[in-house]
């Protein structure tokens, strides 16, 4: 696998949707994920990298996701699978919407507040980076398949260099995230493992 080779200087750390409603496992919708996160231990692995992204002073920002409790800030969507008024309501500002203790901010730490699936519709994502001249990104966070990748796709079409920590991330199946582990992101970024990242964090 070629080396990692980050510019310290230009890059910032994406943590998406670790939030309580996804990840306590008292949610039976999440329970795929939940179990996902917890075989591949995602929550030790971010914890490793944020921990040595803080002291390499790595920008950090936390993206979360909530909604108002009449559902006025959400468009109800027609599709094949699950629509979002199917979907188990995530309440801004509820203890549901809280980071999981592991990875709670530190003061000075970014929290981006998204209402829809990508961290870059409708917030300040993208002014702040360009405010600190960052033009790496790394990933980390749930879903793989859906807001971690559309982050992602976001942040391509706007030419950010992407690399996706794969063990720092999950879905709802294996399977779901291995696809966009082995054939989306390596397309358009880089996969690294959370121990090729602390490595080259630290070095």
């Amino acid at each position: 696998m070629p080396e990692t080779k980050i510019d310290l200087t230009k890059t910032a750390l994406l943590i998406i949707d670790m939030q309580k409603h996804f990840l306590d496992g008292k949610n039976d919708f999440f329970a795929g994920v939940y179990n996902q996160v917890a075989e591949s231990k995602v929550i030790d692995n971010t914890a490793s990298v944020l921990s040595v992204a803080r002291k390499a002073k790595l920008p950090i920002y936390h993206i979360t996701t909530g909604h108002k409790a009449d559902r006025s800030d959400t468009v109800p969507t027609i599709t094949d699978m699950t629509s979002t008024a199917q979907l188990p309501h995530l309440v801004e500002g509820t203890p549901a919407a809280e980071i999981v203790q592991e990875l709670k901010p530190t003061d000075g730490e970014n929290i981006i507040f998204k209402r829809r699936h990508g961290a870059f519709y409708q917030t300040d994502l993208e002014l702040l980076l360009k405010n600190r001249g960052v033009d790496t990104l790394l990933f980390a966070g749930v879903l793989t398949d859906v807001c971690v990748a559309i982050t992602f796709n976001q942040a391509r079409m706007r030419d950010y260099h992407c690399i996706v920590i794969s063990d720092c991330c999950a879905s709802s199946t294996k399977e779901r995230h291995d696809y966009f582990i082995q054939t989306m992101f390596p397309r358009h970024g880089r996969i690294r493992t959370s121990l090729e990242i602390v490595k080259t964090l630290e070095e």
